[in-house]
C-alpha cells in the first residue's frame, strides 16, 4: 500500500484505512493485491465515512 495509512482500525466490519491529506483534502491510494484465487473478488469501499460503494474484481486464472 503507497502511502502507509497514519491509522488502521479493524472491527467486526473489516478493516478501516485513515490517511492524513495536504490541504487540499485530496490523495491518491494505491492497494497491491494478490488473489487467492480465481473468480470473483467483492469488497466495498467508502470516503469520509459516506455509504460504502460495491466493488468486483474477476480474478482469471
Amino acid at each position: 500500500m503507497q502511502p502507509a495509512p497514519d491509522r488502521v482500525v479493524a472491527s467486526a466490519r473489516g478493516q478501516s484505512l485513515f490517511f492524513e491529506t495536504a490541504g487540499d483534502g485530496k490523495i491518491t491510494v494505491v492497494l497491491h493485491v494478490t488473489p487467492e484465487n480465481p473468480g470473483l473478488a467483492r469488497f466495498t469501499a467508502s470516503l469520509n465515512g459516506g455509504a460504502p460503494q460495491a466493488v468486483t474484481s474477476v480474478i482469471l486464472p
